[in-house]
């Protein structure tokens, strides 16, 4: 009578366990087909597979507060309150060399953008010497505005893409070369194979330049990162 009962049980838990795993490989090929068909993009579109594959998770950063010591260092060298003053004030321009912390460097990307929803929630930490580390929810619309695209006619390519989206990346900078490249990028929680951005990596250097240009008004001359400091070379907006 036992062994009956355990041949029952036995029989139950093993057919739990394939409908589980039936159930697993069904989504899995469901999701591979459709990542196969539209790409990320067509992740985004369904709700359960966003949801699923942390799509709309931004990862965090731990990233300190900058001290008031270092934001009274970086309005005193801006000569304005980057928060406060008025963007159209800002007409001229200053050279400036600034060695920042990556929560330093946060706050004047913030303090400086033209759009606040741009960006959001942004979180800056350095590693491994001289990698940086971004996490942010980006505006898509305001982004492609921004590098002169058009997010109507990416969608028309690859599918429609949300508002907002989490982007986690790394960047290796090399001290005084304009040669920054992306060792790591994620969308959500999800790791874009290597083969997909490594041919982006040409044009990284052109993408910095172009966000600091439109989004900040900085004409960025060179960005490194050496000895967990952000160094940032260029000419800053400044008023008259």
């Amino acid at each position: 009578m036992e062994r009956e009962k355990f041949q029952r049980k036995k029989k139950k838990v093993l057919r739990i366990i394939a409908i589980a795993l039936t159930i697993s490989l069904s989504v899995l090929v469901i999701l591979a087909l459709v990542y196969a068909r539209f790409g990320i993009a067509g992740l985004f579109q369904n709700p359960f597979t966003s949801r699923l594959f942390g799509l709309d998770k931004q990862q965090d950063i731990a990233m300190p507060t900058i001290s008031n010591d270092e934001k009274n260092e970086i309005i005193k060298a801006l000569g304005y309150d980057p928060e406060s003053v008025s963007k159209e004030m800002l007409t001229s321009f200053k050279s400036l060399d600034l060695s920042l912390t990556p929560q330093g460097t946060a706050y004047l990307i913030k303090a400086l953008l033209k759009n606040k929803d741009t960006i959001e929630n942004l979180q800056i930490a350095t590693t491994n010497g001289n990698n940086l580390e971004i996490s942010a929810i980006a505006d898509i619309a305001l982004i492609c505005d921004m590098v002169g695209e058009n997010k109507e006619a990416i969608e028309s390519t690859i599918g429609e893409l949300p508002d907002k989206v989490p982007v986690y990346s790394e960047l290796l900078t090399e001290h005084q070369s304009n040669n920054t490249a992306i060792t790591q990028i994620k969308i959500g929680q999800v790791k874009i194979p290597n083969s997909i951005f490594t041919s982006v990596n040409g044009y990284v250097d052109q993408g910095i330049n172009l966000f600091f240009q439109n989004a900040l008004g900085i004409q960025l001359e060179g960005i490194s990162v050496n000895d967990q400091s952000v160094n940032i070379n260029g000419n800053f907006p400044s008023l008259k």
